[in-house]
């Protein structure tokens, strides 16, 4: 029930209103009031409203004194914002000619009553001073938390009737068993003596890879199914100079744990084989071991000493645009390393990457259409549970066989023989809201719950979206179990974090992470919280629960695990869309439901928007990456070699993307020189560039984990720090031994000390020393490069700060746009960073910079979208 004091607000707000006015935007306020003061939970939130009649005739709630809200509840901020919306603009989606909701779910004002329902009474009749009861209950059949409005509630304005507030939504995954292969077919392949009988996909790729007609191997079982096992079985089969691999992966640590997987899987089948792990560190490192030779004599040297080379798509790439030559006069031949590299690999594998964008997608088929003209390798293996349909539109303009190999699975109780468990079952729970708000909120009713239940076969995970977000949990929950006498373990895995705390994190009873343990990072635990406002991330993560059994302590002792349990945090529209369906179609999962991981995936796809997929992005900017490598074959050095290849792979490019390589050529020649150059450096680059990069000693770490590269935006934004000069930073890492080339090939905007995490975030916006409204059309909309940017936020050393970033050129895209707009209209991914801009004269627009820039430039031009219609804000 609800408290007295509760009881007590809400008579306050009415009789304040009743006292100044009986207007309809009076009645309006109290009826908000009303239905939303039944989402506040008790205990929850204080809050103060305090309410001045506005002078005059008119006598409305138009004008706050003072209005002062302490949250600690998302809900609560809609009784501010909704209210301030109300009271001046009325509902967005009333009729008042009709006095109907454009939604059709407001009451009509003639009393009468959709089909099927009872007479609603007109919201204007209806005392000011009615009774308020809104018991908070829970659903014994679903376990929904629902509120039951009172009497005369349901003649709502907004037809609320007996509407259901759902917080939450459950549905149970059963457990997923993948087929195996038959005895006699592994035995027919060479594979029946292995110490592990394989699954069915497994086989199928094995053959695919060895004897197969394709080039390109997709193989799609779903997480936890051994898709890397697949890839690797050529080389664990025969091993020697003729089955040699290159298996690339997106991130560094999903590197350090599949080096850790192949190094168990060599113990197991009692094989030895070289394994060389090939990143920016290990190259420094090489580097460091041979200061006279040159990074690319470095790379060539670790490619050609392992069987196995574990390595990212990031130098693959370079490689690909020969990047690891030394220019100018005296220079190597710009194919040094590309042309030994071709010979050396017959397999080249690329683990999951659906979690790249078209940029990247664009970039390896670049280098795929080379190696097919140059003879490299002879099989090309993707590992992603969902191919990207416009890669396979490529392959195929380009010529390329492809085949797709699929996994074959059992969803529910054990099937038995002929089937292996890769999934257990779990119970998910759907709810709205971001992962800060929620954890704390529901700290004592689940987190805690959970683990003094299953202690010790207790060990979870938080995933969020923002390093920041991360960090402050930790520090929260670490308080919180303290608190509650609780010794619970709580480590974060950040971008920020470490090897040794990486390390730290997988041991804790609770890891708080971010994207970093997205994908393929094998963890063990049975309890998790995400949030997602995508459904790629949404995927990736669930799939991080259910893949073990048990885990093993740090004192080395087994712990069996005997539930698993997920909740889930997604945007109202996306709870709504699964649970309640869009207009006019059924909700796409029902409450308590039974749902198999396929039929579910599906769902969660269909729920999430489709974000746009830059299609013409390969025109505009992927071919000059093309333009690039035939520029750099007609080099001198290497001309007569590639006689008539130059010829074969111009006319390959232009039949896979579009377009025209002597177009790229023009735009080489006269868009892209002087500053200009950036640009184009910024469309061969593979991830795209960070020029807001900044290098910082962070103090609340320990040893060398304190010396950090992040995006100087969101460190100013959550930290309190302060500025420091190179020789300080250079000191600091001389401190702890660290190599200080790697911070240097930043190229750092600036050097930060961070003294401690802000509670939340603070605001931050970026200015221009220009005046927007002055500018020629032409400049709006189109990547350009710019000077003059500062950066708006509240930090002591602001002015030291902006004259550095001042200086710095940045690759920008400028539109009048707003960042909400832009976000809407052209159907954007998530995360697509677009920042506010001001300029001098209060023109406010939006920016985008980098790799983003040219994204933003493809999607306004496939839209028709300028700034012309866009209206200058003023602000």
């Amino acid at each position: 029930m609800r408290t007295n004091s509760e009881v007590a607000w809400v008579e306050d707000v009415e009789k304040s209103a009743a006292a100044s006015s009986r207007t309809r935007t009076a009645r309006r306020f109290v009826r908000l009031v009303r239905l939303q003061v039944r989402f506040i939970r008790p205990l929850e939130c204080q809050r103060e409203l305090r309410l001045l009649p506005w002078p005059g005739d008119r006598g409305t709630l138009a004008a706050f004194s003072s209005a002062r809200v302490l949250f600690s509840s998302r809900p609560c901020w809609s009784i501010f914002f909704n209210t301030l919306l109300l009271l001046t603009r009325g509902c967005s989606t009333h009729n008042r000619a009709q006095g109907s909701c454009r939604r059709g779910r407001c009451a009509p004002t003639n009393g009468s009553a959709p089909s099927g329902e009872r007479p609603r009474t007109s919201v204007s009749s209806r005392p000011l001073t009615a009774p308020i009861r809104a018991p908070l209950q829970h659903s014994a059949s679903t376990g929904e938390k629902l509120v039951r409005y009172g009497q005369n509630m349901s003649s709502g304005w907004c037809r609320m009737g007996s509407r259901r507030s759902i917080t939450m939504r459950r549905v149970h995954l059963p457990a997923v068993y993948s087929k195996l292969a038959a005895f006699d077919a592994l035995v027919a392949a060479g594979l029946g003596s292995e110490p592990r009988h394989l699954s069915k996909h497994q086989l199928e790729t094995y053959l695919a890879l060895t004897r197969g007609n394709a080039t390109v191997v997709f193989n799609t079982a779903i997480t936890g199914d051994g898709k890397s096992l697949a890839g690797l079985l050529p080389m664990l089969k025969r091993q020697g100079s003729d089955c040699n691999v290159m298996a690339m992966y997106p991130t560094n640590e999903l590197i350090r744990d599949q080096c850790r997987a192949v190094e168990a899987m060599r113990v197991e089948w009692q094989l030895n084989f070289p394994i060389r792990e090939v990143n920016s560190l290990t190259l420094d490192r090489a580097v460091s071991e041979a200061p006279e030779g040159t990074r690319g004599d470095a790379l060539l040297r670790l490619l050609q000493n392992g069987d196995l080379i574990l390595s990212n798509p990031d130098v693959f790439h370079y490689i690909m645009q020969m990047f690891y030559t030394r220019k100018g006069t005296g220079g190597d031949a710009p194919d040094k390393v590309l042309g030994r590299f071709a010979d050396l690999f017959v397999q080249m594998t690329f683990d999951e990457f659906h979690v790249f964008e078209t940029p990247q997608v664009v970039s390896v088929i670049n280098a795929l259409l080379f190696l097919m003209e140059r003879g490299g390798p002879r099989r090309y293996l993707f590992l992603s549970a969902t191919p990207d349909p416009l890669m396979q539109n490529y392959l195929a303009r380009a010529g390329f066989a492809t085949t797709i190999i699929p996994g074959c699975y059992h969803h529910g109780e054990n099937p038995g023989a002929g089937w292996r468990l890769i999934l257990r079952a779990a119970d998910l729970h759907i709810a709205k809201g971001k992962a800060e708000e929620w954890v704390m909120a529901n700290a004592e009713g689940v987190l805690l719950p959970f683990f003094r239940t299953h202690v010790p076969g207790a060990k979870g995970a938080i995933i969020v979206n923002s390093v920041a977000t991360a960090l402050r949990l930790t520090a929260q929950l670490r308080q919180f179990f303290r608190d509650h006498n609780f010794p619970l373990t709580v480590e974060p895995n950040t971008g920020l974090t470490g090897p040794e705390g990486r390390e730290r994190s997988y041991q804790a009873d609770l890891l708080v992470a971010t994207s970093t343990v997205d994908v393929g990072v094998d963890f063990r635990i049975n309890f998790l919280i995400f949030e997602s406002r995508d459904c790629g991330s949404f995927l990736q993560r669930l799939g991080r629960l259910g893949r073990h059994d048990d885990f093993t302590r740090p004192d080395g002792v087994t712990v069996p695990f005997d539930t698993f349990v997920a909740y889930a945090l997604v945007p109202d529209f996306v709870f709504e869309r699964l649970f309640e369906g869009r207009p006019g179609e059924p909700p796409l999962l029902s409450a308590v439901e039974a749902v198999d991981r396929e039929r579910f995936n599906e769902a969660i796809r269909a729920a999430f928007p489709q974000p746009t997929d830059f299609r013409n992005y390969a025109r505009r900017w992927g071919l000059l990456q093309s333009a690039a490598v035939i520029y750099e074959l007609n080099d001198k050095l290497i001309r007569d070699s590639y006689t008539g290849t130059r010829e074969r792979l111009a006319k390959r490019y232009q039949e896979t993307f579009g377009g025209s390589i002597n177009y790229q050529f023009k735009r080489m020649r006269e868009e892209f020189q002087g500053e200009a150059k950036a640009i184009f450096h910024e469309a061969r680059s593979f991830r795209g560039g960070s020029p807001w990069q900044a290098v910082a000693v962070d103090e609340t770490q320990q040893g060398r984990n304190r010396l950090v590269i992040y995006d100087l935006r969101q460190l100013l934004a959550n930290y309190h720090a302060s500025l420091i000069e190179w020789d300080e930073f250079a000191a600091e890492a001389a401190r702890w031994g660290e190599d200080t080339r790697r911070f240097e090939r930043a190229d750092p905007i600036a050097c930060l000390r961070l003294h401690a995490l802000l509670p939340q975030r603070r605001p931050l916006s970026i200015a221009i020393n220009d005046d927007l409204g002055g500018w020629d059309p032409t400049r709006f909309d189109t990547v350009t490069v710019l000077k003059g940017l500062e950066v708006e936020a509240d930090f002591d050393d602001q002015n030291a700060l902006n004259r550095k970033v001042r200086r710095r050129p940045f690759v920008s895209l400028v539109t009048l746009h707003r960042p909400s707009d832009l976000q809407r209209r052209l159907y954007l991914p998530w995360p697509f960073p677009i920042e506010r801009l001001v300029g001098n004269d209060g023109i406010e627009g939006s920016v985008a910079f980098a790799r983003e820039a040219l994204l933003l430039e493809t999607a306004l031009h496939e839209r028709g979208l300028t700034s012309k219609g866009a209206g200058a804000i003023i602000v």
